[in-house]
């Protein structure tokens, strides 16, 4: 059977692991920092989050705008949220304030010059926001107005969700794996373009179909350059003036996976999830204020464990400020297909309904429930996401 997780809902529910980059080794020995991630680093919502705030999405009446698309992207840019719902039909970005109320949607679906046939991915810089359009496409628009700039043609990608501008024509991806391998079972997860050349070449971060099995690479802005990553790298790279070096590396105790996983078959490698025989790293990755992120899987076994119900998936997100070695893990909320972000110092996530209808039910936001069934309250009816923004308490923050 195929089971392909990065198509599948259980995958973005996995656990988030956050990790100081700093320049000393901190942990297991090597040229660059090691972080030893186990269990024992797990603890409750409300003992791991500080300054938590919850932000409904508030929908006029006025408006037919559906939220609740399980497929949902967060990006914060100056003082605005912008929500990308990213399901067939319902392609498009809304804006919120920071206080959640609407002001604006941008959409313009369609075949036309000046539209986006697909919503794959989306990222702003200097008012520019930029589209991952389907079929190897980035679409540009200016912001506020949404005036359309340019198309530029990156590839044969069937999905790209992955993209950062490394000059006027020069672009790092990271799209969707194509079947094609070296000699040795790997592929290059990035890849630098030059779209007027049209030439493509690997920055040297391979990865097995493994890999893809889970997720594309991840791109996270990181000072000057990026920070990468992708899935059973046991490494995040920081991806400076046209090179990859690594920063920092995972290790997850008795937990770590050995070697040979990145080479298992499709049907081992469904085993071992079933199993929860060993962590590993997801692909994501998020930085903000000297903490970066990434997503890892079973840093513990759970006995309700179920393959059709994501909830029950052993996933934890883990903190490491870059001031403190000891990182600190907590069960992921919620999110499905909800991609998050990082801003200013605080973690943003997505509570589609029935994820914070879950977390109230279960009560595993601990002491911050009460805020969350008081904003949801205010409004009788109210059906709509709710973003959880939170920063982290670890020992050296």
């Amino acid at each position: 059977m195929k089971f392909n997780l990065r198509n599948c809902w259980i995958l973005p529910f996995f656990s988030t692991i956050w990790l100081g980059c700093s320049e000393k080794d901190v942990s297991i020995g090597g040229l660059f920092p090691t972080v030893l991630i186990e269990a024992s680093q797990i603890l409750p919502f409300d003992q791991a989050a500080t300054e938590v705030s919850f932000i409904p999405l508030r929908i006029p009446e006025n408006q037919a705008i559906n939220l609740s698309c399980r497929s949902s992207e967060l990006t914060v840019y100056g003082n605005h949220l912008y929500f990308a719902t990213k399901c067939m039909n319902q392609f498009a970005i809304h804006v919120f304030d920071l206080e959640g109320n609407y002001r604006r949607s941008y959409e313009k679906q369609g075949d036309g010059p000046e539209e986006y046939a697909w919503l794959q991915g989306m990222y702003i810089k200097n008012d520019t926001l930029t589209l991952s359009a389907g079929k190897g496409e980035l679409v540009q628009y200016r912001l506020p107005d949404f005036r359309f700039i340019r198309r530029i043609e990156v590839g044969s990608y069937l999905f790209l969700n992955n993209f950062r501008a490394l000059g006027p024509d020069t672009w790092l991806l990271s799209g969707e794996y194509d079947g094609t391998l070296d000699a040795d079972g790997k592929y290059p997860v990035f890849v630098k373009k030059d779209v007027q050349s049209e030439k493509s070449e690997g920055i040297g971060l391979l990865g097995t179909p493994v890999s893809a099995e889970i997720s594309e690479g991840e791109i996270a802005d990181f000072g000057q350059g990026y920070l990468l990553n992708y899935a059973f790298s046991d490494t995040i790279f920081h991806f400076l003036n046209g090179r990859a070096e690594p920063i920092v590396r995972m290790h997850y105790g008795d937990r770590h996976p050995p070697k040979t996983a990145i080479y298992l078959e499709e049907d081992a490698f469904f085993e071992s999830l079933q199993t929860q025989r060993m962590a590993f790293n997801m692909g994501n990755i998020g930085h903000t204020d000297g903490t970066c992120r990434v997503r890892v899987f079973g840093l513990e076994k759970k006995a309700s464990f179920d393959l059709d119900d994501a909830a029950s998936f052993p996933i934890h997100e883990v903190f490491f400020s870059l001031h403190s070695p000891a990182p600190v893990a907590t069960p992921m909320l919620g999110g499905l297909n909800a991609k998050g972000t990082s801003y200013a110092g605080y973690f943003f996530d997505i509570l589609q309904p029935e994820d914070w209808a879950r977390a109230l039910e279960t009560g595993s936001l601990g002491l911050h429930g009460e805020s969350l069934q008081q904003v949801v309250s205010r409004d009788s009816d109210f059906e709509e996401p709710v973003i959880v923004r939170y920063q982290v308490r670890t020992n050296g923050r």
